[in-house]
């Protein structure tokens, strides 16, 4: 995804543009697949940028990937099944969240009160998408710095906490596992908080169609505008001279020219693979040689058919569960995501339901370790266990299930070249260091970086505008003003609603 909106804004401003992609199909992990006729999503469950208002919907909707395309909102986050029978919701109008959170935990009410001012403050958060930071002027810098401020304070007193500390706050334990089950427990509160104003103020929405299809509506502007995508091409190298890169040798042996190249692929492979003879820039290196400081998340996800009725039930449904074991990690809790609300991904009128169990390095590495006859038991044996417990926790009969597929995080690394079976970038916790890193390498003019591993912890909105960063650097390295041609701007508060 990177990689196209690079390619797309370059193609804007002049230049000649070839995406070389591993895969048999463009987008990178932005993806899906399907599996006895039935399409399984394989990304997004939410996409930040789908409010016409917020700063990421202009570069969205350049690239293409909301053309004629419905955009579904998300009424609430997910909704809690708790071991006692009772059951909440974190809801995206703040109002209801809040009304519903003091309805939980009365006692709560102080906290909670200060747990939705904290959300509102965080609505103030922009994204710099017109351009780099590094390329603002001081005035340019004043007025960001002037709109971010109201969440200045916050951000300061909660990027040391994390989620599972914060949750501690409240007397009543099952706001503050909500919270933990939502984001884990890990990742720091700076963090939850960004996600979760992202949800109140309507703009993490669902594009109709699931992630491959806005892959692919992406790449048909790209190449509508001249780019060409060379798939199934992998990349064996990056070719360097002294202090320029020459361009790129294949996995086959041929030699491609570039006056530049973008490498929109996994941050340790760019820099152990492609490009062994560089040294690695200090904010990888520091992350990779730390594991246990900037944790790297995968996960197995088990797709389902519904042959039953699934409109009554939410989108997101959160239950919890005796512990179960998937591979070196051990659930408590797990996420059943209910398409049903897609018709546009049913088959013969049957859900799709996908589940995600998140898992770490360990897991990775145990994998690994398999011989293929043990690893595809141990996938079948994760896909018909979670059949089972999925349906005992909906209350349907175990034969209305059908296991479509298991993916796990070997298939992330296979497919996708993703360290460890990474997903998105490095956990930000209560440890992590500085925001994000800038497109150029050092020492190589004309090689960049793009990506969600630029800005952990990453995922598609990061991709989107690293992308559009690094065609903006490009410019300034032709000496080139970078013409913008982003066909919807809309100014004025978030404020529209979507269907």
């Amino acid at each position: 995804m990177s990689g196209m909106t690079a390619g797309i804004y370059l193609l804007d401003n002049g230049f000649d543009v070839e995406i070389y992609e591993k895969h048999s199909i463009p987008g990178g992990e932005c993806t899906g697949w399907v599996r006895e006729g039935q399409y399984i999503d394989g990304c997004a469950h939410w996409l930040i940028g789908t409010n016409p208002g917020s700063s990421l919907y202009p570069i969205w909707e350049h690239i293409g990937a909301f053309e004629n395309t419905h955009l579904y909102d998300n009424d609430n986050l997910s909704t809690y099944f708790f071991a006692d029978g009772s059951v909440a919701s974190l809801h995206s109008d703040i109002t209801s969240l809040e009304k519903e959170l003091i309805a939980l935990s009365p006692k709560d009410k102080r906290q909670i009160r200060s747990f939705i001012r904290t959300i509102e403050a965080y609505t103030h958060v922009v994204i710099p998408t017109k351009k780099p930071i590094g390329a603002m002027n001081i005035f340019e810098l004043i007025s960001l710095g002037i709109k971010c401020l109201p969440f200045f304070g916050p951000y300061l007193k909660y990027r040391r906490t994390s989620v599972e500390e914060y949750a501690k706050k409240f007397k009543d334990k099952r706001i503050g596992d909500m919270l933990v089950r939502f984001m884990g427990g890990d990742y720091n509160m700076h963090s939850l908080f960004y996600v979760l104003q992202g949800f109140c103020t309507r703009d993490a929405g669902v594009p109709e169609g699931g992630s491959l299809k806005m892959a692919m509506r992406v790449a048909n502007r790209f190449k509508s505008l001249g780019g060409v995508i060379h798939v199934a091409s992998p990349v064996k190298k990056i070719v360097l001279g002294k202090s320029l890169v020459k361009g790129i040798e294949l996995e086959d042996g041929t030699f491609v020219k570039a006056d530049y190249v973008i490498s929109s692929a996994d941050a340790h492979f760019t820099f152990n693979k492609l490009l062994p003879d560089l040294k690695m820039p200090k904010f990888f290196k520091e992350r990779f040689s730390k594991p246990a400081d900037y944790q790297l998340r995968s996960a197995f996800q088990v797709s389902l058919q519904a042959n039953c009725p699934m409109d009554d039930f939410p989108r997101m449904c959160d239950f919890e569960i005796p512990e179960e074991i998937v591979g070196k990690d051990r659930i408590t809790s797990f996420v059943i995501r209910n398409h049903a609300f897609d018709k546009s991904l049913s088959r013969n009128h049957k859900a799709l339901l996908t589940i995600l169990l998140p898992t770490y390095e360990g897991t990775y590495d145990y994998l690994a370790s398999l011989s293929k006859e043990e690893y595809a038991s141990v996938k079948k044996d994760i896909g018909e266990r979670f059949k089972k417990i999925a349906a005992e926790k909906l209350g349907i009969k175990e034969e209305d299930l059908v296991l479509l597929d298991v993916t796990s995080p070997l298939t992330y690394s296979h497919y996708a070249n993703a360290y460890k079976g990474a997903y998105m970038s490095f956990l930000t916790t209560k440890k992590s260091k500085g925001l994000m890193v800038g497109c150029r390498v050092k020492g190589v003019r004309n090689l960049l970086l793009s990506g969600q591993w630029l800005m952990p912890p990453g995922g598609l909105p990061v991709a989107l505008f690293t992308g559009k960063h690094a065609a903006y650097n490009i410019c300034q390295l032709e000496r080139k003003k970078f013409i913008d041609k982003e066909e919807t701007r809309v100014k004025g508060a978030l404020k529209t609603k979507i269907a």
